[in-house]
């Protein structure tokens, strides 16, 4: 079925009008463009659809480039060389402020050039934080002058210590978190602060570093897990690059055959270690034990006739793997063994 015929002039919702009356060929159909008031060609299809803009071909060639306004009262400048990029004015007009911004258009525009983008990052990271210290981020640490990750800070609560510091340094990383006290090194000591690890800290590969053993100095041990050669770090760098420790110490790393005679040293210490005391320590069955008729009938008398085999190779102090061995040599189940041997005492 074709389209239905239509006849006269028809408005359409983009403030143009449709000339019916005026069709060229089957499909197609004249009406009169919205922008330059000339009358062109266009698709029925096409012009029966209401987003159509209602532009014959050149006007919708100038509105690609056309300025574009949008909500706020901001005017895009469309770049002449790529129509989808425009030049978007900034908002915050901070010191630097270039005036406007390349940017593609969508509908998420970030009104702001650069300048004012660093700008705006920068008035946000002075804001106070919760502890309500008062970070001083130009001035510097006087023992590191260099360090510019150490920066000076006031104080969150002078008056709850009369030995407070009033002002201390510490890392800017820790002002913006909102875990941070704000309190100087006096105040932390005060207040009960440096909550240390009261237990050894034991990495994914083995290795130990030994927190509960500080020295006067601030050093703990770090075992490593292979070798087993102990290192002493300070206490903040053993846990700042816990990560990096690998089951060898350095010098074993750069050193491969020093490495194979610390570890045939070691293993020769464990071997002299594990000499066990026959008195005290059981010894485990073995599948060489002898088995006769005469020591199964007295563990069956014990067991009972229904004992598993397991239990019946406990009392006679042999691994079940004998018992099927035996039973194997001699042609029986383990049913027919507890049958034979249970009662009557063997055939």
């Amino acid at each position: 079925m074709g389209l239905p015929k239509k006849s006269g002039v028809e408005h359409h919702t983009s403030d143009s009008d449709i000339l019916w009356d005026k069709r060229i060929g089957q499909y197609k159909v004249a009406f009169i463009c919205r922008g330059c008031n000339h009358e062109s060609v266009a698709w029925q299809t096409v012009v029966t659809r209401p987003e159509w803009q209602g532009l014959c071909e050149d006007c919708r060639k100038r509105a690609r480039f056309a300025d574009i306004e949008m909500p706020g009262n901001v005017l895009i400048r469309r770049d002449p060389n790529d129509p989808q990029y425009g030049w978007v004015p900034c908002e915050i007009r901070g010191p630097g402020c270039k005036g406007e911004r390349r940017l593609l258009i969508h509908s998420n525009l970030v009104l702001r050039c650069s300048p004012c983008a660093h700008y705006k990052r920068r008035v946000s990271k002075d804001e106070l934080p919760r502890s309500g210290a008062i970070p001083l981020r130009t001035e510097p640490d006087p023992a590191d002058p260099t360090n510019y990750t150490r920066r000076a800070f006031l104080c969150a609560n002078p008056d709850q210590n009369p030995n407070c510091l009033i002002k201390d340094y510490g890392y800017v990383s820790y002002f913006r978190r909102p875990t941070w006290e704000g309190k100087c090194q006096a105040c932390l000591a005060y207040s009960g602060g440096y909550r240390k690890i009261k237990t050894d800290r034991v990495l994914a590969n083995g290795t130990t570093i030994g927190l509960t053993q500080e020295d006067e100095r601030g050093y703990v041990p770090v075992t490593f897990f292979l070798c087993r050669h102990v290192i002493w770090w300070e206490r903040d760098r053993a846990i700042q690059y816990s990560r990096r420790l690998g089951k060898i110490c350095r010098a074993c790393f750069v050193n491969p055959v020093a490495l194979m005679e610390r570890m045939a040293e070691l293993k020769s210490q464990d071997d002299d270690s594990k000499q066990y005391d026959n008195n005290d320590e059981k010894k485990s069955p073995g599948r060489k034990a002898t088995i006769t008729e005469d020591k199964i009938i007295a563990a069956l008398k014990v067991l009972g006739p229904y004992a598993p085999q397991e239990k019946l190779a406990e009392q006679l102090g042999v691994d079940p793997r004998s018992i099927r061995d035996w039973q194997k040599g001699h042609g029986l189940s383990y049913l027919q063994l507890r049958q034979q041997y249970a009662g009557t005492g063997g055939n």
